[in-house]
């Protein structure tokens, strides 16, 4: 399940995106509904992929790494073995989601084809493809974080991720980024702002 489809509209934050998670556990009440997933360990390889590359479906016209970044607009992180959980809930008004992972990640290089566009992994998760065929550019531990509430009046969307790692020849990285999102009941956009150090 990719986070949320409108994900792509936070600032077009990124490819922030979870794979397909395993069984659902729903509950709810009075008309709500709640689900629960959760991942452990080297089940949660492959679920979270967060790129920056302006030309990702998942990114279009969102933020880019700065200049100088050690990871380029062509790179992705990718989980590896950790924990992921996914909760939402939702009611007759609105819904609230969240999501969650934390754990260790490699950096590959982004799929391209000729144009310089990723090219999708073709699971349906609309995460991007990756080469893992050589060496990790980098490797280390990340976390990230994913909210979006929404009702009749308003929605809000706010992200966050951190990377601390080495790169392949052992020189620490590390990547921090936060993000929000807002609209009001016209779906006016009030809020929109992400920003990427590195």
């Amino acid at each position: 399940m990719k986070v949320a489809s409108k994900l792509a509209v936070l600032a077009g934050v990124s490819g922030l995106t979870f794979g397909g998670f395993g069984g659902v556990a729903w509950a709810g009440g009075n008309g709500a509904q709640t689900f629960t997933q959760h991942a452990h360990g080297s089940d949660a390889a492959g679920l979270v992929v967060v790129d920056f590359n302006p030309h990702s479906p998942n990114n279009s016209g969102g933020p880019t790494v700065p200049e100088g970044c050690w990871l380029t607009q062509d790179d992705a992180l990718v989980s590896t073995v950790g924990n992921a959980v996914a909760h939402g809930i939702g009611n007759k008004t609105g819904f609230w989601f969240t999501t969650t992972y934390t754990g260790q990640a490699d950096v590959w290089p982004l799929v391209l084809d000729t144009n310089g566009n990723p090219i999708d992994d073709g699971t349906g998760n609309h995460n991007d493809a990756v080469d893992t065929s050589g060496t990790p550019l980098a490797a280390g531990h990340l976390t990230i974080w994913f909210g979006q509430e929404d009702n009749n009046k308003n929605g809000v969307m706010h992200a966050t991720v951190s990377f601390n790692g080495v790169d392949a020849n052992g020189t620490p990285v590390s990547l921090t980024g936060h993000f929000q999102f807002a609209t009001n009941a016209k779906g006016d956009v009030t809020v929109a702002s992400g920003n990427i150090s590195c």
